[in-house]
């Protein structure tokens, strides 16, 4: 019996791996919620309230603001934010530590894959966002 133990008591001690929020869970945790994303060294990356109909706004560090929405691909998050920009698809993963978010794919090509970033909270507080740096 001891010598199953041990492969068991390895196995408990490991890290669970990042499980992909699918749409619907997404679409749960965000809607009627503003998100705040951290960078890992924990430096403000930016936020974002969301809204029904799949529709975002986001904001920058430096306060300036853009109108969005999203659609699922899979399992991935796509977004974008008005005429003329690129979208991009985030994954988000649920792990031990948090949701994690991953760039999946960018306009630029150039962080996808290589940028990731932490849900750092979740409430209910509006984006203080004028309405001249929200777009049309």
């Amino acid at each position: 019996m001891r010598r199953f133990l041990i492969p068991l008591l390895v196995a408990a001690a490991l890290p669970a791996a990042a499980a992909p929020l699918d749409p619907a869970s997404f679409e749960a945790l965000s809607e009627g919620n503003t998100l705040r994303f951290a960078t890992r060294d924990g430096a403000l990356f930016g936020s974002e309230q969301y809204f029904p109909g799949r529709r975002s706004l986001w904001q920058h560090p430096d306060g300036s603001c853009a109108e969005g929405y999203w659609w699922p691909e899979g399992n991935d998050i796509c977004f974008s934010y008005g005429p003329g920009s690129e979208r991009e698809c985030w994954s988000f993963e649920s792990g031990p530590n948090g949701i994690a978010v991953r760039l999946i794919e960018s306009s630029d090509g150039v962080r996808a894959g290589q940028l990731v970033i932490d849900l750092a909270g979740i409430d209910k507080t509006p984006l203080d966002c004028p309405a001249p740096d929200v777009g049309t």
